[in-house]
């Protein structure tokens, strides 16, 4: 018996409508009987913000043991200091551990063959940014660490076929240089190449992996608007094979690729092909001598940036960014869908009780879901770290969700917040005759859409706490959308 996911199976019923219509010119009858297991996925969704700490998540992962990590920036006494944090599968912090001396910046972490984790970004010397690199074990017991002086900016780490590691730098030239390093085990250079055009600014942010060498992304600048995407393959050694440029006349970067059938992809933005020069998303795969087989935009009225990008065999691929859809000026951090050919499968956004929110990085997780982070902002600057845990179509339950009653109500029902007034926190309750798909969002009374969640629930009766510390007083109206039924209420927030 076939076992196959929910696209899957929906590529499948497509393919044999196609083929009954292919078949309709015939006289009889064809009976086709199909036994499919479709395998139901237990997946555990929540959303995590950390107002404690004024910071940034740059990266997560699923670790060897299955739980979370992440890995970002916190401020701590006018510094910024490295900040790893692992979470159980339902997202309950395990430990928080601060890392770093002076001022530092995080960038990329790594899962390795025996188990641990490897991190890097970089650290002010108090003569200029430094390279740092350290390897944890999954108890946050630092095994070593390492500072490197002649380049800085540690963007990529991963480990090698060697057990050694691989990582993309720069140079701290006035004309900042790409640097590709090959370490040891133990953070010993092994060797080191760089890579750049005169005057013009060069920057690798993610590399893969391959077994005749490494292919990275990018971007090449000469500063002000003019810029191109960037990729460049090297063999083993690091010696160039070939480098190829991506975009328009205007700027164009690169932020994230990965492996897929027939090539790569690359996710970045672009400002070259929108008419008023406006960022969007922009997505190119490529055969794997650099060839481009398509390039798409993606954006709503207003603005789209993405900064991570995953191949997913059943779907194509998962891009996370960060949009102003609406054109309103409020970032929302995005999910977009996209098949093989670059075609936008559907996109979900979420605003976790914030005025901005951001996704920096995505990772495929164990259960067929999602592992994101970033960050969200609130009024007066105040910006604190996220990670979301989604399931396979990007949904996740809102901060605090809880079901209060297993009984099965007799209809849909959205209860009014209380209290209300409320500052800064209020509850809503809702109501489920039977398991359902829910939107829900907040507006402003100018109509503009500040928080917004999706999930799937059994019947019950649920309640969640909603806190608006971050917006500020006044009238708001909060709906509730399940399958036909749709209601909305008036909540006021007092200061």
């Amino acid at each position: 018996m076939k076992k196959i996911t929910l696209f899957a199976l929906l590529g499948t019923v497509h393919k044999l409508l196609n083929l009954l219509l292919l078949r309709k010119q015939k006289t009889f009858v064809i009976l086709i009987v199909i036994s499919i297991n479709v395998i139901i996925y237990s997946q555990s969704t929540w959303q995590k913000i950390f107002p404690q700490y004024y910071g940034s998540v740059t990266k997560v992962l699923q670790a060897s043991d299955n739980n979370f990590i992440s890995l970002g920036d916190v401020r701590v006494n006018n510094y910024y200091t490295m900040q790893i944090m692992k979470y159980s599968q339902d997202g309950n912090v395990l430990w928080d551990k601060l890392i770093g001396k002076g001022d530092c910046q995080s960038y990329w972490i790594s899962n390795t063959r025996d188990s641990c984790l490897i991190f890097g970004g970089s650290i002010d010397s108090g003569f200029g940014r430094i390279c740092y690199l350290a390897k944890m074990n999954l108890n946050g017991d630092i095994i070593w660490e390492k500072a490197y002086t002649n380049f800085s900016h540690c963007y990529f780490i991963n480990q090698t076929s060697d057990d050694g590691y691989v990582i993309s730098a720069k140079t701290d030239e006035l004309y900042e240089k790409f640097k590709l390093v090959k370490l040891s085990n133990t953070g010993l250079i092994q060797w080191e190449k760089i890579y750049g055009e005169p005057l013009k600014r060069t920057h690798i942010l993610e590399i893969k992996l391959l077994q005749d060498g490494y292919i990275g992304a990018g971007w090449v600048s000469a500063g002000g608007q003019s810029g191109d995407m960037l990729v460049i393959r090297t063999n083993t050694s690091g010696d160039s094979i070939w480098t190829r440029k991506y975009g328009g006349n205007y700027s164009d970067g690169g932020y994230s690729i990965d492996n897929c059938p027939g090539g790569f992809v690359i996710a970045g933005d672009s400002r070259s092909f929108d008419s008023t020069h406006k960022s969007q998303s922009y997505i190119v795969k490529i055969d794997n001598n650099g060839s481009v087989i398509w390039e798409k935009c993606y954006s709503g009225l207003g603005t789209e940036f993405a900064r991570s990008i995953k191949y997913k065999s059943s779907i194509g691929f998962v891009m996370a960014g960060y949009s102003d859809t609406l054109d309103n000026g409020i970032d929302v951090a995005k999910l977009r869908f996209i098949d093989l050919n670059g075609n936008n499968y559907f996109e979900n956004s979420l605003l976790p009780n914030s005025q901005q929110s951001i996704f920096k990085s995505i990772e495929l997780t164990s259960d067929n879901g999602f592992i994101l982070g970033g960050y969200v902002a609130y009024v007066g600057a105040f910006v604190n770290s996220y990670v979301a845990k989604t399931d396979q179509f990007g949904y996740s339950n809102p901060i605090g969700l809880n079901i209060i009653s297993s009984e099965i109500p007799g209809k849909f029902i959205l209860h009014q917040n209380y209290p209300n007034p409320f500052n800064p926190v209020t509850k809503i309750k809702f109501e489920l005759p039977k398991s359902s798909g829910i939107e829900f969002n907040v507006n402003d009374i100018l109509g503009r859409k500040v928080y917004t969640a999706y999930y799937n629930k059994p019947a019950g009766t649920y309640e969640f706490d909603f806190d608006a510390s971050g917006f500020a007083s006044g009238i708001y109206f909060y709906s509730f959308k399940a399958g036909e039924y749709y209601d909305t209420k008036k909540m006021i927030i007092l200061k």
